[in-house]
This record gives C-alpha cells, sequence and structure tokens, in this order.
C-alpha cells in the first residue's frame, strides 16, 4: 500500500506516453489465459461431479474468459492512463486500510 502512494506521488507520473493501446498480442493474450485457468481449475474440478456435458461448459467458459480478458484489459488501459494517479492513491489506502484491519484482528481476538 505504501509502495502504491510513493509511486502516484512520485514526479515520473508524466502524461506525456499516456497514449498506450491495449496489448492484445497473442503472448499477452495467452499469459491472462495461463493466470485466469487457475480460477477455471477450481470451477471444473466442481463441474466434475455434476452431470454436464464438461466439453461444451469448457467451451463456453473459455470463450467467456477471453472476451471479458480483451474487455477488461482494453478498459483498463484506458481508465488506467487517465486515472492512474488517483486510482493509484485509492488502493494503495484500501492495502494499507484492509492490512490493517488483518492486524487489528488478528492481534485482539
Amino acid at each position: 500500500g505504501f509502495n502504491m502512494l510513493k509511486e502516484a506521488f512520485s514526479k515520473d507520473n508524466c502524461d506525456c506516453c499516456a497514449e498506450h493501446d491495449a496489448d492484445l498480442s497473442v503472448k499477452t493474450m495467452f499469459l491472462m489465459a495461463i493466470a485466469t485457468s487457475i480460477d477455471a481449475l477450481a470451477v471444473g474440478v466442481s463441474l466434475a461431479f455434476e452431470e454436464v456435458n464438461i466439453w461444451f461448459a469448457a467451451l463456453l467458459i473459455g470463450l467467456i474468459t477471453l472476451l471479458l480478458s480483451a474487455i477488461g484489459l482494453k478498459i483498463g488501459n484506458i481508465f488506467g492512463n487517465r486515472y492512474k494517479t488517483i486510482a493509484g492513491i485509492l488502493g494503495g489506502v484500501m492495502l494499507i486500510c484492509i492490512g490493517t484491519k488483518i492486524l487489528i484482528t488478528h492481534l485482539f481476538l
């Protein structure tokens, strides 16, 4: 959290290079697919115990994941460039608050 706040307030945050397009290359999408597959593994295990067509379910989950990942990447790129400082500050404060809550909960309960 403190690192996010430090980066948000640093002088290196120039808007001179803010116009970057979302990287939808095969390499990036493949890495996103691997990261997302960790979550899909949990769903796949639970689907193994249900009476569903596993091939259709896997295809549907894969297509929706691909679509939502690409949309999220593009939206994140657009808003990340516009609201980088504000998002960094809010994210840092939220992480500090969550960490403080966890620390207080474990120390006093």
